[in-house]
């Protein structure tokens, strides 16, 4: 599962009824564009089709990390051949959590650096601005990774047409374990799962009003 290619139909359906890495922030209420209810509605009913700024982040970060990969080389390059620094950057798609199946992330990259692995997590700001600090919904996006996949550390990257940042964000193994976690957890048993049955109920029972499941 972790080879399925990001918005490929495998992809989009091993992501059904999962609670996935850029809406941890929503489901811990974190996310000020985006009630739990709200999501738990969108993971439902696929409500949301995207938007200009989900368009635009898309059709750039394929650039970003171009510009991330070149930036880490001559950082790490001490002299010689940049080839021979030992710095990849990788893509895997969707990776569920080892043991709780309805927690999944797919990274926009998996970074190898001098034998560390880690993740890269890559933002296209619409505002075309990068942020005065990382916003909390990011955070939880971010440190919810790496508690999935067990890194150490992640290079949040910035992207503009103008600017370019990468913050280095070291795992909180507390946060993750006291508050994110268990807030994910709530959800999905507390507000995603009865939002759920409900609606199998519904459509059991006759309800044409219900639509096919998102895509």
């Amino acid at each position: 599962m972790a080879n399925l290619e990001q918005g490929s139909e495998e992809w989009l359906e091993a992501r059904r009824n999962r609670l996935t890495g850029s809406n941890f922030g929503a489901a811990v209420g974190h996310n000020k564009f985006k009630s739990p209810l709200q999501l738990a509605h969108e993971m439902l009913y696929g409500t949301f089709e995207g938007n200009e700024a989900t368009r635009w982040g898309n059709a750039h970060e394929q650039v970003a990390c171009h510009e991330y990969i070149l930036a880490k080389k001559q950082l790490l390059c001490t002299g010689g051949n940049e080839d021979d620094v030992d710095f990849s950057v990788s893509h895997s798609g969707l990776n569920p959590h080892e043991t709780k199946h309805w927690l999944a992330v797919s990274p926009d990259g998996h970074v190898r650096e001098n034998g560390v692995t880690a993740i890269l997590e890559i933002k296209c700001p619409f505002k075309r601005k990068l942020y005065p600090e990382i916003p909390s919904y990011y955070m939880d996006q971010i440190q919810g990774i790496m508690g999935v996949l067990s890194v150490p550390w992640t290079d949040f990257c910035v992207w503009t047409p103008d600017e370019f940042s990468i913050q280095r964000v070291a795992f909180n193994k507390e946060y993750w374990e006291s508050q994110l976690y268990p807030g994910l957890e709530r959800f999905y048993h507390e507000v995603f799962i009865p939002a759920y049955l409900d609606r199998e109920e519904s459509r059991v029972m006759g309800d044409e009003s219900i639509p096919p499941y998102p895509s």
